[in-house]
């Protein structure tokens, strides 16, 4: 068959798709089951794709250190679970610290979520 239109357009990639396009990918009686509205997404919503790149570029780089970072230590220090702690503990002292400084926001912790 022939392309079809994603309801990606020039000028405008957040337009949403037309009923037609939708229609064509729904099951027969035209519901994907509870209420499917459509809400257009507005382009403020939505990172810019340089900062998905950089974002994604970073973590790229960030794994591949902490892979590198982690064999070397291995080496020196022959105790996983050890060092796994130690490298979660300043973690976690961080993310609380921030939280409780306002600078992000922290779910509490629940004993059925660990």
């Amino acid at each position: 068959g022939g392309r079809r239109n994603l309801g990606h357009h020039r000028g405008n990639p957040y337009r949403p798709l037309s009923p037609a396009t939708v229609g064509a990918s729904m099951p027969p009686g035209g519901s994907l089951g509870g209420s499917a509205r459509h809400q257009p997404v507005h382009p403020e919503a939505l990172p810019s794709s340089a900062r998905v790149t950089l974002l994604v570029c970073g973590h790229a780089i960030s794994a591949s250190l902490l892979l590198v970072v982690n064999k070397w230590a291995l080496q020196a220090f022959p105790f996983v679970w050890v060092l796994t702690t130690l490298q979660f503990l300043p973690a976690a002292v961080l993310v609380w610290l921030a939280g409780v400084m306002g600078a992000i926001e922290v779910d509490r912790l629940e004993g059925k979520k660990v």
